[in-house]
């Protein structure tokens, strides 16, 4: 059955192939209330296989195509918060092109966390915990890199005390001293 699926809470990432492409690329970030597929479903044709790899527990809903179509049709507040829906997820999918192509590994890294900081997490003065622990493998799918890369720069931020890790979270001692390793892009 074809349809949208709608990340109703958590993170995932949307990584996409051409044709006959088995290694897709991580394309995006998405998190709580992001369309996953809506290209295809709006384009009426699957143009790109995709894959869709949850961060952290997520719930994923979804809605035909024909009742997806019906409501475009008939609902005016429906298409209207849809489109401030797709042009948020369009503006942040600029701006993780913009980071990835302006930052070195550390300052990308830096800017997955500091976007997974918002929603989840939790401050206790300065710093700031993140209720969870990404891989290696995923981080290098989301900044554009190899693991072995990202262990590296994850060292490096923890030697200088930017992030400290546990089995089940990531701590940011100090969120605004972290976010300060964010050079400005140009």
């Amino acid at each position: 059955m074809i349809g949208l699926h709608v990340l109703c809470d958590g993170w995932a990432t949307v990584t996409k192939s051409i044709g006959m492409v088995q290694e897709g690329r991580t394309l995006y970030v998405v998190g709580a209330g992001g369309l996953l597929d809506v290209s295809d479903n709006l384009a009426a044709s699957q143009i790109y296989s995709g894959t869709v790899k949850s961060l952290t527990n997520s719930t994923v809903a979804f809605v035909r195509s024909d009742e997806f179509a019906r409501r475009l049709e008939t609902d005016q507040t429906f298409s209207g918060k849809l489109l401030q829906l797709l042009a948020t997820q369009l503006r942040a999918l600029e701006e993780q092109y913009i980071v990835r192509f302006s930052q070195d590994v550390a300052g990308r890294i830096v800017h997955v966390l500091l976007e997974f900081a918002r929603p989840y997490g939790m401050e206790r003065s300065k710093a700031v915990t993140l209720p969870m622990k990404l891989s290696r493998s995923s981080l290098a799918e989301i900044v554009g890199t190899t693991p072995e890369t990202i262990s590296r720069a994850i060292s490096r931020l923890k030697q200088q005390r930017h992030v400290l890790e546990t089995h089940q979270e990531t701590i940011i001692p100090d969120i605004e001293r972290l976010r300060s390793l964010i050079r400005p892009s140009t």
